[in-house]
């Protein structure tokens, strides 16, 4: 989860509720990881906040925390595949997520692919309509394809809601962890959740590869903004 200087109590509302309730939830920095986690949970903050050294349960990106979170979302985006080799998938997902695990659990087992972006999907209009935002009429992915759109465009390409961004591991390190770094065309917009649908459509088009995608509606999550 997505945190910064200053929340430290909405962080202890997530570890005293259901962080401790759920078996299968985890802090994946502890020394020995229980056979029953399924989910490691971290908070994702710059190196100069401070972190509960007590719980031991962040994540500490090199960057210079500011809004929009664009450094911090390819941060850790390269550095968590690095800090937990282990993990099928890596979500970016907001403090003021309440997620609903069974939902989640049943989309990504219906995953077909080693690359794969599950999410709520946003396009031109949700977007705002600026020049930086999804082509207008792509509409949003069908047939399970993230690379192949209602228009049937080659250009085309959309975006998931900052939120809730599920990659599977091969498709974050093969986006974010390049020889030269994270791909260039991240300087075209401020927006984390833009680029990050922008750069994964990039990542297919270059690859030739199709890239699995579900929306992840009906329950999924709740987002209390």
């Amino acid at each position: 989860m997505f945190a910064h200087s200053g929340d430290e109590a909405y962080r202890d509302v997530h570890r005293t509720t259901w962080m401790t309730g759920l078996p299968f939830v985890c802090n994946p920095n502890a020394e020995i990881l229980d056979d029953k986690c399924k989910v490691g949970l971290v908070f994702v903050v710059a190196e100069s906040d401070k972190c509960d050294q007590n719980n031991n349960d962040c994540l500490l990106v090199p960057i210079v925390e500011k809004y929009p979170p664009k450094d911090k979302t390819v941060s850790f985006f390269f550095h968590a595949p690095k800090k937990y080799p282990w993990a099928d998938y890596f979500v970016h997902a907001d403090l003021d997520i309440y997620p609903h695990f069974p939902q989640i659990f049943t989309k990504v087992s219906q995953v077909r692919g080693e690359y794969a972006i599950l999410g709520v999907p946003l396009g031109h209009d949700e977007c705002g309509r600026n020049s930086y935002c999804p082509p207008k009429n792509c509409g949003y992915a069908i047939d399970s394809n993230f690379m192949k759109y209602q228009s049937g465009e080659r250009h085309c390409w959309s975006y998931m809601s900052g939120g809730f961004i599920v990659l599977s591991s091969s498709l974050a390190k093969g986006v974010f962890q390049q020889d030269a770094g994270p791909w260039p065309s991240f300087d075209f917009t401020d927006w984390d959740d833009v680029a990050v649908g922008y750069v994964v459509h990039e990542f297919g088009v270059k690859r030739k590869t199709d890239v699995y995608t579900d929306f992840l509606y009906g329950g999924a999550f709740d987002h209390f903004r």
